[in-house]
């Protein structure tokens, strides 16, 4: 038996498919978004910098690839960078770090800390977001960093911002740095790029 289907639902159903392929592509785009995000990498960053604000106070630990010294010459041993410290410099060295290099602020207040570890050690190679892998191959990372741990004494703050160096004159740093934060031993953010100052409100 041949059934007659009338021109009017031909047309609607040719409407409705068209509608549904225009929703399946935006969803699809929406997932490719949020790969390409994945995709940043900023644990494949040269320099990486955590912090994690604990009930006594915050620690700031960093692990500086050797192309990123430049930026952080006052933190970073004279042995290792002509322009870095060295027994009669230390102090001033480090006064500029705390001011130029890395700057911390706890409820509008600068923070300078105390370094308690200054040394080279090897790359601790972080897994991909992406692909929750170590990749060592397709990158040019330094395979060895200047790591550095810094105690600031403060109080329970309310909101911290890090600054990280950027030179007189320009907006974002020239350092390739990876950023992640720790309060109450939670993430308080996935690692990701810090190029401009960064403002955490916390609970």
């Amino acid at each position: 038996m041949d059934f007659f289907v009338p021109p009017i639902f031909v047309k609607k159903i040719f409407g409705l498919n068209r509608l549904l392929f225009f929703l399946a592509f935006l969803l699809m785009t929406q997932v490719a978004r949020g790969d390409w995000i994945n995709l940043i990498r900023a644990d494949q960053c040269e320099s990486i910098i955590e912090m994690y604000v604990e009930e006594d106070g915050i620690r700031v630990t960093l692990e500086i690839g050797e192309k990123d010294f430049e930026y952080f010459k006052w933190i970073i041993p004279e042995h290792y960078y002509p322009s870095g410290w060295n027994e009669v410099n230390r102090e001033s060295h480090l006064r500029r770090f705390f001011n130029e290099s890395l700057i911390l602020r706890a409820d509008g207040r600068n923070l300078s800390g105390e370094v308690v570890k200054i040394e080279q050690q090897p790359r601790m190679y972080r897994s991909s977001l992406y692909t929750g892998t170590v990749d060592t191959l397709s990158t040019d990372i330094s395979s060895r960093v200047m790591f550095v741990d810094i105690r600031y004494k403060v109080k329970r703050p309310g909101r911290i911002s890090i600054t990280p160096p950027i030179e007189a004159g320009e907006k974002n740093t020239y350092a390739n740095i990876g950023f992640v934060a720790y309060h109450k031993n939670l993430p308080v953010n996935d690692l990701r790029y810090l190029s401009v100052r960064e403002t955490l409100v916390l609970d």
